[in-house]
């Protein structure tokens, strides 16, 4: 079963912004599974970034640990932080509004499960 929220996220994303939103979850499969699969619990806009490469992360007791790399950050910023200065103040509610754009063309088009 897959996280809709998290998938329908990264789908906008790919659209403003295609090369980096491709390489967010290079070499970190890990996190990319837990994100796209609805058992994980994961909410992709909550989990911290590598200060040092880049990509998401999960958190650990020290701050955020990065599957890619390997590095520990202390005080990490959240992947809807990292966004916002990524895509030049493109703001959480933005993405939001796009998110909320998928979701009604779900439903008018018959396909909300909800």
């Amino acid at each position: 079963m897959f996280n809709e929220d998290n998938i329908s996220i990264m789908d906008a994303l790919k659209k403003v912004d295609p090369k980096r939103t491709e390489n967010f979850f290079h070499e970190n499969e890990l996190v990319k599974k837990f994100v796209e699969n609805d058992g994980g619990g994961i909410d992709i806009m909550k989990q911290p970034v590598c200060e040092k490469c880049e990509r998401p992360g999960t958190w650990s007791k020290t701050g955020g640990y990065c599957f890619s790399c390997n590095h520990t950050t202390k005080d990490p910023k959240k992947v809807e932080e990292y966004l916002i200065e990524m895509l030049d103040g493109l703001d959480i509610q933005m993405i939001k509004m796009v998110m909320k754009g998928i979701e009604n063309e779900k439903f008018i088009n018959g396909n909300d499960e909800d």
